[in-house]
């Protein structure tokens, strides 16, 4: 359970463990100072997939955060980059490529995985040189694409997550 000064609520907090909600929006000189945040503590509860089955709710910490987002420093990514991202922030997958691109300095491109027709817009207009999302959408890109060529000669490499992909993509 979040602390006491971790916990707001809108109106007045009465008799409960929480701090109002205008204090949010006070002066923060006012307001005690925060704790230090413990890294192996749990930041966030996050859906899988479910491609193993029925979707799960995973803790993460904010270190296991961090650890999953510097990973993509491996991968070669970094600043100066351009990613086209169809990838749901509520999924592991999508966080943290999305907190990668703010420690590594690379440009996410967000895009709506249902229109696959306007991710390849996008990621022609940015200049992207990676697509990432899973691989039901790309065959769904492919089908776009044979249905209106586009001109993306800076993609260089696709990012895929969970699901296999089949030969025939």
């Amino acid at each position: 359970m979040l602390p006491a000064d971790a916990r707001f609520v809108v109106g007045p907090a009465g008799g409960l463990a929480a701090r109002s909600w205008a204090l949010l929006h006070g002066d923060p000189a006012a307001a005690p100072a925060p704790r230090p945040a413990d890294p192996r503590a749990i930041a966030v509860l996050l859906l899988t997939s479910g491609t193993t089955g029925r979707p799960k709710f995973v803790a993460h910490s904010l270190a296991s955060l961090t650890e999953g987002a510097d990973r993509y420093r491996h991968l070669g990514f970094g600043a100066g980059q351009r990613m086209a991202l169809s990838l749901p922030m509520v999924h592991v997958a999508g966080l943290t490529l999305f907190l990668a691109a703010l420690r590594l300095g690379f440009c996410l491109v967000l895009c709506d995985a249902a229109d696959p027709g306007a991710m390849l817009d996008a990621a022609e207009e940015h200049d992207c040189d990676c697509i990432g999302g899973m691989p039901v959408l790309f065959s769904l890109l492919l089908a776009a694409h044979r249905e209106r060529t586009r001109s993306l000669p800076s993609v260089s490499y696709t990012h895929l997550r969970a699901h296999e992909t089949g030969r025939n993509l």
